[in-house]
This record gives C-alpha cells, structure tokens and sequence, in this order.
C-alpha cells in the first residue's frame, strides 16, 4: 500500500483546530437547560394550568441564567438562521414589497395584515349582499 505524503511545509502541529462545541465552555450548560425545559414542560401538563410550583420557578431561573451564559459568547446567527429571521420578515412584511419591486414579474405579495383586511371587506361585501 502507499503511505500518507509528508506535510508540505514541515508544521505538522500548525494545523487549525475545531471550532468547540457549545456546550463545552460551559460545563454541559445547555444539556442541562434542556433537561430543564423537558421537566419543566412535563410538569406543565401535569398540573393542567394551575400557577407553577417554587421549585419550577427556581428551574426557570436556573435555566434562564445558564441560558444566558452560553448565549453571551454567541453571535445571533449562530443562534437563529438566517433563513429562519428571513421568514419571520417576510411573514411581517417588512421587505415584501421591495423584494416584489425588484423582481418586477410577480404580483403584489400580501402582508398578513393586508389578507386579513382583505377578507375581513370580502365577508362585510357578502354581508352587505344579504341586507
């Protein structure tokens, strides 16, 4: 069989290291906020919608703050996608209509605030008809 080439520069130790895991600077944080919300969620259903008990309050804390830990060295794409945020705007319609304008083929894109009016008049016509 052949054998593996010799590094080309000699620095076999120069080689860039993996980026870490989320977890691991903090001690399993988010393992453990993810236990956290399984219980917690677990909990809720058992006790059908009565106010929360102090030790799932002091869960929620606790989840909260390590939460927070693992979350303050990340950037927010690292956290939510960006085509996850791309929806969210789309589904507000904050940048339906330049991106509508710029593609100059398609029809008006309705805002959900648009197709709710838009219903809302369609049934008040129908209503109207029957008066």
């Amino acid at each position: 069989m052949s054998e593996k080439r010799p590094a080309e520069n000699g620095d076999s130790e120069a080689r860039p290291t993996k980026k870490p895991r989320i977890g691991n600077g903090s001690g399993g944080g988010l393992k453990r906020v993810a236990e956290i919300v399984l219980v917690l969620s677990a909990m809720a259903k058992i006790r059908g919608g009565k106010k929360p008990t102090e030790a799932e309050v002091e869960l929620m804390a606790e989840a909260r703050e390590k939460l927070v830990d693992v979350c303050e060295g990340l950037a927010p794409k690292d956290i939510i996608g960006q085509d996850a945020i791309g929806a969210v705007i789309e589904d507000l319609g904050l940048n339906a209509k330049s991106r509508d304008q710029k593609l100059g083929f398609r029809g008006p894109r309705l805002t959900i605030v648009e197709r709710f009016s838009q219903a809302k008049r369609k049934v008040w016509r129908q209503f109207r008809c029957f008066l």
